[in-house]
């Protein structure tokens, strides 16, 4: 939920295997229906190169406080150039 929307995350694989991972705004939910509207931007792109080099397959964020967010992400690349804390 974000600014009262609900939003759904879900991987790309459009024209390939995990390009990219997107939001989509839910526009109806109900035990019957549901809709929704894809975000234009991804949240965040396979890079060619290094730890997500070759794909990107999830994105879950949690605010931490205002204007502020922690996100953990799943990528498919080269472990040994992960970003170090």
């Amino acid at each position: 939920m974000q600014d009262g929307a609900l939003y759904r995350v879900a991987q790309d694989c459009f024209p390939t295997y995990g390009l990219q991972v997107f939001a989509s705004k839910i526009t109806s939910l109900s035990p019957t229906i549901y809709a929704d509207t894809k975000v234009e931007a991804p949240l965040i792109k396979a890079s060619g190169q290094g730890w997500n080099r070759k794909a990107m397959h999830h994105v879950e964020a949690h605010q931490t406080g205002t204007n502020q967010w922690l996100a953990a992400v799943d990528a498919l690349g080269n472990a040994s150039t992960a970003p170090s804390r």
